[in-house]
């Protein structure tokens, strides 16, 4: 009678493992999943963040090249004076 008391009681701690064990992956599945969704939005936040440097650069970068092309277009006309 022992015999079949000691199989039975090692089955329900095995039984019980295995519904741990599958508790803890479903929880780390889900962790990786969140993971990776932070992840990307943080991807997305630095790109949104560099995409708004570059256009905080582009209208002083078109003012520099303007203001680059009148003063070489005022030093023509000084020449053309001479």
């Amino acid at each position: 009678m022992r015999q079949t008391r000691v199989p039975a009681r090692a089955q329900q701690k095995d039984a019980g493992d295995q519904k741990r064990i599958a508790r803890f992956t479903t929880t780390a599945n889900k962790a990786k999943e969140a993971a990776s969704m932070y992840r990307a939005v943080a991807d997305d936040t630095h790109t949104e963040k560099q995409l708004r440097q570059l256009h905080r650069a582009e209208p002083r970068a078109r003012a520099e090249v303007q203001q680059s092309q009148q003063t070489q277009a005022a030093r023509i006309v000084q020449r053309s004076w001479r």
